[in-house]
């Protein structure tokens, strides 16, 4: 099954303040035929139903075992992913849920494109059994972050958060010819502009003024005090095109 499911709902945002799923859009998640899951269906239930209240993923259900366990929701797999810490295939309804999970906190086209299909779609347990890391033909893209079930970005990801978005969307973007004296953090003299709908730790993408991706981090101010800024830290890098951080 690949994920043309998801038609229709191109470049939604599902964070409070984005763009509202219309009954469409939800009426077409919740056919079990699509997925043959009960469990997918109960998943977008709740997660659409927390957003249409301006939640928060981390007050929802899929900020904790909703996205992350695996074990208790997988009938006869449930003990076998509470045991194996390695990578796997991903099951159908976990693909779903790590899908909308992104797409909450990105959006759906951001989503599709790192998730393209479960056929390609592994990911390696923690000891305790829940998702740590998302591999896409076998390349770590993604990490989640126990504390907020919000996903962190490899350089290869990020530069498919690249291209599936439009500028300035998702990023922070700097002087070209300041690209190499960025070590460990995004400094405010070398900003040129920043995505005005990211929030304090959400996770940006760091490019040039012609948009090639310089590095992957989290945004550490919000926005509008970022423009009155003169110094001060901007945004924490994890990792770097070069292989630097």
């Amino acid at each position: 099954m690949g994920v043309e499911v998801l038609d229709g709902a191109e470049g939604a945002d599902l964070r409070p303040g984005g763009f509202q799923a219309g009954p469409m859009w939800v009426s077409a998640f919740t056919l079990l035929s699509l997925t043959g899951s009960r469990d997918v269906e109960r998943v977008w239930r709740r997660l659409y139903s927390n957003v249409e209240r301006g939640g928060d993923p981390r007050g929802s259900r899929l900020g904790g075992r909703e996205i992350r366990g695996e074990q208790g929701e997988l009938g006869d797999d449930a003990k076998r992913f509470q045991t194996t810490v390695g990578e796997r295939l991903v099951s159908i309804p976990t693909y779903y849920r790590l899908l909308y999970s992104l797409a909450f906190q990105f959006d759906f086209n951001v989503a599709r494109s790192l998730l393209p299909s479960p056929d390609v779609v592994s990911v390696i347990l923690s000891s305790t059994g829940r998702v740590r890391y998302v591999l896409v033909n076998g390349v770590r893209m993604l990490t989640l972050r126990p504390s907020d079930g919000f996903f962190t970005l490899s350089i290869e990801a990020g530069e498919i958060v690249r291209r599936a978005s439009t500028p300035p969307r998702f990023r922070v973007v700097v002087k070209g010819g300041e690209v190499t004296r960025i070590k460990g953090s995004v400094l405010k003299p070398i900003v040129l502009d920043v995505d005005p709908l990211a929030r304090p730790g959400d996770e940006i993408i760091v490019v040039d003024e012609l948009d090639n991706l310089v590095g992957v981090g989290k945004l550490k101010l919000p926005p509008i005090i970022v423009k009155s800024l003169e110094k001060g830290e901007v945004a924490r890098i994890r990792a770097l095109r070069e292989g630097g951080v």
